[in-house]
């Protein structure tokens, strides 16, 4: 029985740790980045009114509970089309997603 206690906790702490790793983006770097690789296609801010059709805007993306940041980080890294390619740093596909879930 503590064995299991004991398994559970480290279970609960790892997955904790990737809590932590995905919220390391910076909200408003992700905002810029967005601004200049995605605004063209997705709307993605109140203001925005044009996007590609069939673009899912950045609130959706957001509100959509199926759209982990794993889906969003590989398909930001692995672009499909109409998508383009613009090979970003880790670091700002991590600012992108922190800014598409300040959207919820």
């Amino acid at each position: 029985m503590l064995r299991t206690i004991s398994a559970l906790v480290v279970m609960g702490f790892v997955a904790s740790l990737g809590d932590v790793a995905q919220a390391q983006g910076n909200v408003e770097a992700g905002r810029v980045a967005a601004e200049r690789w995605c605004a063209e296609c997705h709307v993605i801010s109140a203001e925005d009114t044009k996007a590609l059709v069939g673009t899912p805007s950045f609130f959706a993306l957001a509100e959509d509970s199926s759209r982990t940041d794993d889906y969003l980080r590989a398909a930001i890294t692995s672009p499909h089309p109409p998508m383009p390619n613009p090979d970003l740093p880790a670091r700002t596909v991590d600012d992108l997603i922190a800014y598409i879930r300040s959207l919820r």
